[in-house]
């Protein structure tokens, strides 16, 4: 065997933080990888943490069950899900948004952000926002910052996340209005979106800094906190501190050691299906390579 491609992705083991153990021992708690549905939960109160992508998508599916639900949110853009009449994704194929790749990016930190908040329940998804899931009824807290006698404590950037998210949306639709612009067509017209209007005065929070699971009748914890990569499994040194294998565009140091199926293996379509078949002929070229 003189090659090898990795093809397991680096989203495959959930993440859970320090805080999980201080919880009670009578909360449930579990996983965005492991919910369902609402009636799989007992009955009370619903904590979910993190506000990226699953973490909108199950409060969503949550209180359209009638559920009670806290929302911890953080740092995550929003995408909208339409704008002048096409679906996001569309608008970033033709301004080949996706197509930035890693070694172009001034600042590397941008490949760490969160996937922005780009999608509601339903067959073709909507915009959704943390004022959206307000107006529902969450409850739009901060950062979960600790948990303390029954309690969880929580930080004061509710108000921050909601502006954050309101801006990378804006930015977003200019940046589309300017690729419109530079091929001379005339703007499209917009859409009436309500999801996707800003709050300002960030109304939509809630000042709680501290909720206690028996006074809110809290029964469960979703830990809406992301995954990562487990490759315990492979028994090789090129490994970087945080456990993720060292490669340049999926080639390792090692020879005839490839890896395919990350985020920003090479470019922003990197972690989606569509930026698979690209991916995969960059590796396959290196492993002709490699052979010749």
């Amino acid at each position: 065997m003189r090659s090898v491609v990795i093809a397991a992705g680096i989203q495959r083991k959930p993440k859970f933080p320090p805080i999980r153990s201080r919880l009670p021992h009578n909360i449930m708690q579990i996983h965005t990888a492991d919910y369902r549905k609402a009636d799989d939960l007992p009955s009370g109160s619903v904590v979910v943490v993190g506000s990226g992508q699953s973490g909108c998508q199950i409060v969503e599916d949550l209180l359209s069950a009638g559920r009670i639900v806290y929302f911890c949110t953080s740092r995550v853009g929003r995408a909208p899900r339409r704008y002048r009449g096409k679906d996001i994704l569309e608008w970033w194929v033709d301004m080949h948004f996706l197509d930035v790749t890693y070694a172009s990016l001034e600042d590397k930190s941008v490949s760490l952000l969160s996937q922005p908040q780009i999608s509601g329940l339903g067959r073709y998804g909507h915009s959704v926002s943390l004022q959206f899931l307000a107006e529902k009824g969450a409850i739009i807290l901060g950062y979960l910052q600790d948990a303390d006698a029954g309690s969880l404590i929580l930080d004061d950037t509710a108000a921050a996340n909601v502006h954050f998210a309101d801006g990378f949306s804006q930015m977003l639709k200019d940046q589309i209005d300017s690729s419109i612009r530079q091929t001379g067509r005339k703007l499209p017209p917009l859409e009436d979106d309500p999801a996707d209007l800003p709050d300002p005065e960030a109304g939509c929070i809630s000042n709680l800094r501290k909720i206690n699971f028996g006074e809110q009748n809290i029964s469960t914890v979703i830990w809406a906190t992301g995954f990562t990569g487990d490759f315990n499994w492979i028994h090789l040194p090129e490994f970087e501190n945080d456990g993720n294998p060292e490669h340049r565009e999926g080639v390792a140091p090692v020879p005839g050691l490839y890896f395919l199926g990350f985020p920003w293996l090479r470019s922003r379509r990197s972690g989606i299906i569509y930026g698979i078949e690209d991916d995969a002929s960059s590796i396959a070229a290196a492993i002709a390579k490699q052979l010749n």
